[in-house]
């Protein structure tokens, strides 16, 4: 029981962040962004540019939630300007556009 409440949490908790984080990504990079299992509690999430976040996690759900999260806090560390971010991304799926 408690894992379902936990997984349906994680799910939540990835839909608001995802709202945050469709603006300043493309469809190929939120679709080519993976999560990998390594142990237990243990996940790995492989983001845009060769971004890489490691640390605990109780599902895949969680694990993705919480990669995109410290993504865009490096974006925001890195002083990465956001508007350029924005308008990179907008033009990156103009091009891909068949």
């Amino acid at each position: 029981m408690s894992a379902d409440i936990n997984v349906a949490f994680a799910r939540t908790l990835l839909r608001m962040t995802m709202e945050d984080i469709k603006p300043l990504t493309t469809v190929r990079e939120r679709k080519t962004a993976w999560v990998y299992h390594h142990m237990r509690d243990h996940w790995e999430f492989h983001g845009p540019e060769g971004y890489y976040w490691h640390g605990s996690a109780d599902s895949a759900y969680d694990a993705r939630a919480k990669g995109w999260a410290h993504w865009w806090e490096h974006l925001k560390q890195e002083g990465s300007n956001m508007r350029a971010r924005l308008e990179g991304a907008k033009l990156r799926e103009k091009r891909l556009k068949p």
